[in-house]
């Protein structure tokens, strides 16, 4: 009877730490990043634009939760290497982290018209 327990009890320990490998750690991203940004906007009728410049930003930390621009993301939804995004087609937001990099992307727009940033960059501090 305590075989199956004791078995019980040793999977849920591997799987938790199998899992648990992936997760990002917060004190880890909340860095300053030097960027390439693209920003973009179009509108149906008139012209569009697009620029491409340097910027550096900073990701800080509050606890569990990350700030990059203004946007916030709880640490959980941040794992190694995936992407996570949030909003629906016509207000997103796009956050990865691989290695020392950032990407992160935001768009807003409608059937006329909209725009949006991206920003890739790598950990300078």
């Amino acid at each position: 009877m305590r075989v199956p327990i004791l078995l019980s009890v040793i999977l849920v320990f591997l799987m938790a730490s199998t899992t648990g490998c992936d997760k990002i750690h917060a004190k880890k991203l909340a860095k300053k990043y030097q960027c390439t940004v693209h920003q973009y906007s179009y509108m149906m009728g008139t012209n569009s634009w697009d620029t491409v410049y340097n910027q550096t930003i900073e990701v800080t930390r509050d606890g569990s939760i990350l700030n990059v621009l203004g946007y916030t993301f709880h640490i959980d939804s941040l794992w190694k290497g995936k992407e996570y995004s949030e909003g629906d087609v016509h207000n997103n937001r796009k956050i990865q982290f691989i290695n020392d990099s950032i990407y992160f992307s935001t768009y807003s727009g409608g059937l006329g018209g909209g725009g949006g940033s991206s920003y890739a960059g790598f950990k300078i501090d």
